[in-house]
């Protein structure tokens, strides 16, 4: 019979893990990670038989706690751009809140450690946020998801960096992010 999950053991690890891939990035060990958790090696390899499944599961949790933050007083029955501005507020803020997190992400997104299934797994999790991209790449120029995703990511990228300069002019900062993005979909090439 299979030992139960401890979860604070498996929580510790995925938190060590955090903070041993902001420092060192994705070349952190499992032995420095167990190490941070205060567990040994072999008890990490109870809860994740291998790095890349430790990676994936990381990026995961992260993608959940970005989604428990979005969900949160969404506005389900809002207009397009109320939805999407939440998700962008909802997203930038978490995001300032968890610096270290939010570094994390982001080197997991562009790895190629990360399944395809954990990519998947992740985009069901985020289903208003991609229903909200699909709603804007099918009402604007183009049924480009994927294009319209990219530059949103980097603009609230930008946002964020802006942000942790100036977090006294946060909003200032959020809804000029958010006016821009949202002035460059209304704009298409035969209006110019």
């Amino acid at each position: 019979m299979a030992k139960p999950i401890d979860e604070a053991k498996h929580a510790a690890i995925l938190s060590s893990a955090i903070h041993c891939i902001n420092l060192h990035g994705l070349h952190a060990t499992t032995s420095a990670i167990a190490k941070g958790a205060g567990v040994s090696a072999g008890t990490l390899f109870v809860y994740f038989p291998d790095k890349v499944t430790l990676l994936n599961s990381l990026y995961l949790a992260l993608k959940s706690e970005i989604m428990t933050s979005l969900a949160h007083a969404f506005p389900a029955e809002g207009t397009i751009k109320v939805k999407a501005f939440h998700a962008w507020k909802t997203y930038v803020i978490w995001a300032r809140q968890h610096p270290e997190r939010r570094h994390v992400l982001q080197q997991l997104m562009l790895s190629c450690f990360i399944t395809e299934e954990a990519h998947q797994k992740a985009q069901a999790m985020l289903k208003e946020v991609h229903d909200v991209l699909a709603e804007l790449g099918n009402s604007r120029n183009g049924n480009n998801v994927a294009f319209i995703t990219s530059v949103i990511t980097s603009l609230a990228e930008t946002t964020i960096d802006f942000v942790l300069k100036a977090p006294a002019d946060e909003n200032k900062i959020i809804d000029m992010g958010f006016r821009m993005f949202w002035q460059a979909l209304e704009i298409s090439p035969d209006q110019q």
